[in-house]
C-alpha cells in the first residue's frame, strides 16, 4: 500500500490512524494527512499540496521500493549456493579435517613395502660343504705326473661343466653386457657391481640354451664390486652353490665360465680352465683367459662351487681378477636391500 510506504520512509512520527488503518497521521506542523490508497490532503490547504510535498512523498517511496528490491536480490543470491550445497555432495569428501586425509592414502598405496613383490628380502647364501680329499690325487699335484692323471682331469671337467652350467647367464642392462650366475631356485643372481651399475634396472637373462627372462638389479657395492640381481620371471631356474674359500689355496685348479662379447648361440658358453696364482682375504687372482664380456661371471672350484666373480683383467688376458665369495657374504645387506645407499664412484677396471 502505498500510504504504508510512505509511512515507513517519512518522518519517524508517522503512524497510522488507530481509527482507520488506511490512514496515516503526520504531526500537526506538517499539516498532512493520507486517507486510503491515493487519496492525500493538507489539513491546512485541503484543496492541494505544493510541488515540494509532493515530490518528496514521491521520492520517498521511490527509495522504498528500490531497497526493497535490492534486499530481495542480495537474499536470493545468499539462498542460491545454500541450496546447492545442501544438494550437491563435497568435491573432496575425502579429505579430513586437516585436508590431508585422501593425500596421505595415496601415499601410503606408492609406499612399497620390501616383501610387497612376493620376495621379501632374500637371506645370504650358505656355503656348501665340501673336501678337498674326494677329489683325488691328480687335483693335489703340482702339475700332472701322468696321462692317467689328465685324462682324469678331463673327465672331472667335463661332468662339472654340465652340472653347472645351465646356472650360468648372459646379462644385458641397458646397452650393456655380462655374465652372471644363478644360485637359488627363485633367481637370485651373484655378479659384478659394474656390471649392475645401480638397483631396479631392468635386465634381461640369457641362458646357455637360449631361454630368456626378464629380471631387475637389486643391490651394488662399488667397493668391493659386488652386484646382485633377481630374475622376476616365475621359477624354479637352475642354479649353483656357493662356496668359501677357507681350504683354497695357490695352485687349484678352477673354471671359468661366461659369455665374452655377450651371448652367441653358435658359441654359447665359453669354459676355460686355469689355476689360482693369489688369494687374499680381499683379491682372487687366476690364470684362467677372460676377456670383456666375461665380468660378472662364476669362478667355480673343482667341487662345482662359486667360489668368485670375474671382475677386472690385468695387463694379460691370462692374468684376472675375481671378487672372492666371502665379499658377497659380507656385503649381503647391502646387497640384499636395494634401499641401501650406494657409492658408485669407486668402480675397479672392469672387463
Amino acid at each position: 500500500m502505498l500510504t504504508q510506504l510512505i509511512q515507513s520512509q517519512s518522518s519517524p512520527d508517522v503512524r497510522l490512524d488507530p481509527v482507520d488503518p488506511a490512514r496515516c497521521l503526520t504531526p500537526a506542523r506538517d499539516g498532512l494527512v493520507c486517507e486510503g490508497a491515493g487519496t492525500v490532503r493538507n489539513d491546512a490547504d485541503p484543496l492541494s499540496l505544493s510541488l515540494d510535498e509532493k515530490n518528496r512523498i514521491f521520492m520517498g517511496a521511490l527509495t522504498f521500493l528500490r531497497a526493497q528490491l535490492a534486499y530481495y536480490l542480495l537474499a536470493s543470491l545468499l539462498t542460491i549456493p545454500a541450496s546447492l550445497a545442501v544438494a550437491q555432495p563435497p568435491l573432496f569428501s575425502g579429505l579430513n579435517q586437516t585436508g590431508q586425509g585422501a593425500l596421505e592414502s595415496k601415499t601410503e598405496e606408492k609406499e612399497e613395502d620390501p616383501g610387497a613383490n612376493g620376495y621379501g628380502l632374500p637371506e645370504a647364501p650358505k656355503p656348501a660343504p665340501a673336501n678337498r680329499k674326494e677329489l683325488g690325487s691328480a687335483f693335489t699335484k703340482a702339475a700332472p705326473a701322468s696321462i692317467a692323471d689328465l685324462r682324469f682331469i678331463e673327465q672331472h671337467v667335463e661332468t662339472l661343466i654340465t652340472r653347472v652350467s645351465p646356472s650360468v647367464v648372459a646379462v644385458e642392462v641397458g646397452y650393456g653386457s655380462g655374465s652372471g650366475v644363478v644360485i637359488s631356485a627363485d633367481g637370485l643372481v651373484l655378479t659384478a657391481g659394474h656390471v649392475c651399475g645401480k638397483p631396479n634396472r631392468s635386465v634381461r637373462f640369457t641362458f646357455a640354451d637360449g631361454k630368456t627372462a626378464r629380471g631387475k638389479t637389486m643391490g651394488v657395492d662399488a667397493e668391493s664390486d659386488t652386484g646382485l640381481m633377481r630374475i622376476t620371471d616365475p621359477g624354479p631356474w637352475p642354479h649353483a652353490v656357493t662356496g668359501e674359500l677357507q681350504q683354497a689355496q695357490s695352485g687349484d685348479w678352477v673354471l671359468a665360465l661366461g659369455h665374452p662379447g655377450g651371448f652367441d648361440l653358435k658359441r654359447s658358453l665359453v669354459v676355460r680352465l686355469g689355476r689360482i696364482i693369489r688369494l687374499t682375504s680381499a683379491k682372487l687372482q687366476t690364470d684362467c683367459t677372460i676377456s670383456p664380456g666375461d665380468s660378472g661371471g662364476p669362478l667355480f672350484d673343482m667341487h662345482g662351487r662359486v667360489i668368485g666373480i670375474h671382475s677386472a683383467i690385468s695387463f694379460s688376458m691370462a692374468d684376472n681378477f675375481h671378487v672372492p665369495i666371502t665379499q658377497f657374504y659380507d656385503a649381503w645387506d647391502q646387497l640384499a636391500n636395494p634401499s641401501v645407499d650406494v657409492n658408485l664412484e669407486a668402480q675397479p677396471r672392469g672387463n
